[in-house]
């Protein structure tokens, strides 16, 4: 029997109002962002890789209740299709049921925003697979921007729940999230190309220190050898599947204000190292 569970995405307002409303496309928009998010996460947990679009896993499908009248409460229902079959990615770490999926969740959503999280069972997964982790807030990131679009001047709020755990959106978790500083001094690093778009002159790289890959433009300023470089090192990539760290990057770093994550860099110069080996 699949295991399911409700979970609760709760649209507060604290200015007074009777009759609570929200903006057809604002609140489309988040609704369909915490959504996205969730099922980021839960296919994460099902098949151990990062997936951004569908199709997902068919291990887990996350559907959504009849609304309650007088209310902006929205009812998801997270079932699991075969909970005995989880992927090797959270083998062990706790998180193989659906209040296991949510606190993974709940952590990720706390990274994105700049919230403290607390100690659960998804903590030693964040300290053992720091790369993973990473990743997975990177991707559900863009969602969760679109779960903060009702947040505006009504003071309005988003909390989401399933049992005793929760987490909430707020004005200041906005701020957090949407708020991005550049570095002002560029950095030179050895990375290895992990995806290149010629036309776009975009893609990602991988940084070992990190342990994870970064999405990168490449600046306009950025001399001709640059975008030969980046070729040279996917097109190794490519050939050995080695992270050998063939390429020397001068960039800077686009980050969180708070906390400093990598968000992702733009790339001023790149020179290829020959000779190098995994």
């Amino acid at each position: 029997m699949p295991e399911q569970v409700e979970l609760l995405f709760k649209y507060e307002f604290e200015d007074g109002t009777d009759r609570p409303l929200l903006p057809a496309d604002d609140g489309a928009w988040s609704i369909e962002g915490m959504a996205h998010a969730a099922i980021i996460t839960a296919h994460y947990v099902f098949e151990g890789r990062v997936r951004l679009r569908a199709p997902y896993s068919d291990k887990f499908r996350l559907y959504i209740a009849p609304p309650r009248a007088g209310s902006w409460t929205t009812d998801f229902m997270l079932a699991m299709q075969r909970p005995d079959v989880l992927a090797g990615a959270v083998a062990g770490f706790g998180l193989s049921t659906v209040p296991g999926v949510f606190r993974l969740f709940k952590r990720l959503a706390n990274r994105a925003t700049g919230v403290e999280s607390g100690v659960d069972i998804s903590q030693r997964f964040e300290d053992e697979r720091t790369g993973d982790f990473d990743a997975l807030v990177e991707a559900v990131e863009p969602s969760l921007v679109r779960a903060h679009r009702v947040i505006s001047e009504r003071r309005t709020t988003v909390k989401a729940s399933l049992g005793p755990a929760h987490f909430t959106f707020d004005r200041r978790t906005k701020a957090y999230i949407e708020n991005i500083v550049t570095d002002q001094r560029e950095t030179s690093e050895r990375v290895n190309v992990a995806s290149y778009n010629v036309n776009r002159r975009t893609g990602r790289v991988y940084f070992e220190r990190l342990q994870r890959t970064v999405p990168f433009t490449i600046s306009r300023e950025a001399p001709p050898r640059t975008e030969i470089a980046l070729g040279r090192s996917l097109d190794n990539y490519a050939t050995n599947r080695m992270v050998n760290r063939d390429i020397d990057i001068t960039y800077r770093a686009k980050r969180a204000e708070k906390g400093g994550r990598i968000k992702s860099i733009v790339i001023y110069d790149a020179q290829f190292i020959f000779g190098v080996r995994a």
